[in-house]
């Protein structure tokens, strides 16, 4: 046998090591022990007359290790899919799901698409964390992780899929408003307290001639998720800002709010689906971001 046929152990070895940039993760999920993927990388890399990993300080790929990935990736994954595919006949969808989106979108979007996937009948494991954090999928088994918050996610071994984009708009509770005057307009919210997102240092709204005004946000807190914000700002400490409608659903459940600003558009916050830039993405990931997708247009439809 050809010496390069006999080597797709080494190559599954590499992809796996090269997911986990760690050869004591990638023994674990390969049930061998570490030295095993040590020397299996080692002939890989004797035997393509190439270096693959920088072990110093931190492991990461080079620039050819880089290149051999972005190439054999797609080929292992697709033929795990055929695999599964060839297995079954019954036109179901099988596999494992990991999502990590905050409360609001796992309440709205996630849980309902899923739903979708059971109620049809696939054969799909799912695990949701609802949190606001920011995920590693690099060295944590995460598949797809919702965030607007696309400024703080600069690993570039992600890709981002735009879902949907959500108006936004200001609040307050009467509390709050009760012997004032509310704000006219933008420079006026200088002398009101705020309620801020993390990562988020000012607002930017639109008045009706179409002028953008960016305002600094004086928070007195940086509150995630929605619901802690929402609960601060229905005691009345300050205004804040959030998308229609999730303020309309605060609203017709007997919350009191108040808009602010109301001529004035805020920016569109927009969100995204994070996915490894490096992997095929399986048939049922594909199928949840579609369904996900579709259950967001119907909050915000372009």
């Amino acid at each position: 046998m050809h010496k390069s046929n006999a080597m797709w152990s080494e190559y599954h070895t590499f992809l796996v090591a090269a997911q986990t940039l760690n050869f004591s993760r990638a023994a674990e999920r390969l049930g061998q022990n570490t030295s095993s993927i040590s020397r299996a990388v080692t002939r890989l890399e004797e035997h393509l007359g190439l270096r693959l990993f920088n072990r110093m300080p931190s492991m990461r790929l080079t620039d050819p290790g880089e290149r051999l990935y972005s190439e054999i990736a797609p080929l292992f994954e697709g033929l795990q899919e055929v695999e599964s595919a060839i297995k079954s006949d019954d036109g179901k969808i099988r596999g494992r799901i990991r999502v990590v989106g905050s409360p609001e979108v796992v309440h709205w979007f996630i849980n309902p698409a899923i739903a979708r996937m059971l109620e049809e009948q696939h054969e799909i494991h799912f695990e949701v964390e609802a949190s606001t954090r920011v995920p590693n999928p690099i060295e944590e088994p995460v598949d797809v992780y919702f965030s607007h918050r696309r400024a703080e996610v600069i690993n570039k071994s992600l890709v981002a899929r735009p879902i949907c984009s959500m108006p936004q708009g200001l609040f307050a509770s009467p509390l709050l408003l009760a012997g004032r005057k509310p704000p006219r307009v933008p420079d006026d919210l200088l002398q009101w307290p705020c309620l801020g997102r993390q990562g988020e240092p000012e607002w930017e709204l639109i008045d009706p001639q179409g002028h953008k005004h960016l305002m600094p946000v004086q928070a007195i807190l940086l509150a995630t998720p929605n619901d802690a914000r929402m609960d601060l700002t229905l005691r009345g400490l300050g205004i804040a800002q959030f998308n229609l409608p999730s303020a309309n659903e605060a609203v017709e459940s007997g919350k009191k709010l108040v808009r602010i600003l109301p001529g004035y558009t805020l920016q569109n916050m927009s969100l995204y689906a994070f996915l490894l830039s490096r992997r095929l993405i399986p048939q049922a990931v594909q199928i949840f971001l579609r369904y996900t997708t579709e259950e967001a247009k119907k909050y915000f439809p372009d």
